[in-house]
């Protein structure tokens, strides 16, 4: 089932949560991101939906009052921008550099890690008096659960506008052709798996617009299986690239996962390794690029790479 998550209330409640978070327990991060920030306030309207956050606030802010310290923060780093940005607004302010790493669990798991950690709090507390410390071990599946939608903060390398990246983490379990699920052209593809332990957040092979998607329902079959790749459902974004040209990532579901994930719409745009979605559970990704382009890859079967950061091709 595709799961077409436009940033509505959910995400800008979560971006509250985060920000507050970040705020009040961990100011050092936030010192560290404010100072890597630059630009000023366009006045999009946006910000203040997100965060509260009064344009004037230094003279208190109109909700919070003298308490004003998480709207001053705001936007804290780029997955602020991004949301404005996925909300129709232009924020001014960019951010130079790496980021430091902010939360590290996926917003998308969140509707699967609560229920888990409350079914697991009560197990723990019914079997307490019976079994004393080792109730803890329901703690167990949580934890477990929760390290399955660990997303890092990652940063592209800087190595040109002609290179891609890879749009998954997991292991290259093919380099071959076939054609293009939107365009039904001939194509180089790169084909990654991703097994339960990898992270699966998934990031743009390269900077560009998004000027179609198609998603196609279908079968659960093993990830594994080369079969998975045409009769799984998946789904697929087409991104017309700023140096090269059209490509094609699609998020294929597997036995286990299905549930795919997307945030990203036609006309948006994408910067190399941006987040534009996630597969839960084991899972396989595929990287297009059309034949007639001049690509070589630069992986190969058996390789590991990250989203995001291992180069898996470029145009020459």
């Amino acid at each position: 089932m595709l799961e077409r998550r436009t940033p509505g209330l959910f995400a800008q409640v979560w971006s509250k949560i985060r920000r507050f978070w970040l705020v009040m327990a961990r100011p050092g991060y936030v010192r560290r991101s404010l100072a890597l920030r630059s630009g000023e306030c366009r006045r999009c309207g946006r910000c203040c939906s997100i965060a509260f956050r009064c344009p004037h606030y230094e003279d208190g802010c109109a909700i919070h009052g003298r308490h004003y310290r998480q709207c001053k923060a705001f936007p804290i780093d780029r997955r602020d921008t991004e949301l404005i940005s996925r909300l129709g607004g232009r924020c001014g302010y960019t951010f130079e550099g790496p980021v430091p790493r902010s939360f590290p669990i996926s917003p998308h798991g969140l509707s699967v890690i609560a229920p888990v950690l409350v079914v697991s709090g009560l197990a723990a507390a019914v079997t307490a008096p019976f079994l004393g410390w080792w109730a803890a071990l329901f703690a167990a599946p949580a934890v477990s659960v929760a390290l399955f939608f660990r997303d890092p903060e990652r940063f592209a390398p800087e190595n040109g506008p002609d290179v891609l990246l890879a749009p998954a983490d997991g292991r290259i379990v093919g380099t071959g052709e076939g054609r293009m699920p939107v365009s039904g052209e001939p194509a180089h593809v790169v084909d990654i798996f991703l097994s339960i332990f990898n992270v699966h957040v998934n990031r743009a092979p390269a900077g560009g617009r998004v000027v179609e998607t198609l998603y196609a329902p279908g079968r659960f079959l093993n990830a594994m299986r080369a079969a998975a790749g045409e009769e799984n459902e998946s789904n697929t974004l087409a991104i017309a690239c700023e140096a090269g040209p059209r490509i094609e990532v699609k998020q294929i579901s597997g036995a286990i996962a299905r549930r795919i994930v997307c945030t990203a719409a036609e006309g948006d745009r994408l910067e190399p390794g941006e987040r534009f979605g996630m597969i839960k559970f084991g899972s396989r990704t595929q990287l297009f690029v059309p034949m007639d382009a001049p690509f070589e890859a630069a992986v190969g079967p058996g390789d590991r790479v990250k989203a995001g950061v291992t180069v898996v091709g470029r145009f020459t």
